[in-house]
């Protein structure tokens, strides 16, 4: 069995993702909320087992290291990497 302890979602509203969030699933509270004055808002929110990570995004804004999508794929079929 699979099991997710975090994931990290960058969202365009914090308080709409947790209103969200907050339907789908009741048992999930509002752990950390921090609105930095020199950067992003970001917040944790989950339960005792797992938890959301949500940043605000930063419109019109160049990420300093940008991500790199994975390189193989899988073939779903066969559950071989490419």
């Amino acid at each position: 069995m699979s099991k997710i302890e975090h994931l990290n979602i960058t969202v365009p509203d914090i308080d709409e993702a947790i209103k969200f969030i907050q339907i789908v699933a009741p048992d999930f509270k509002v752990r950390k909320d921090v609105k930095s004055p020199t950067s992003y808002r970001w917040t944790h929110i989950g339960n005792d087992e797992c938890y959301f990570a949500l940043q605000e995004a930063h419109l019109g804004a160049e990420p300093e290291s940008p991500r790199k999508t994975y390189k193989k794929k899988i073939d779903l079929d066969s559950q071989q990497f490419k």
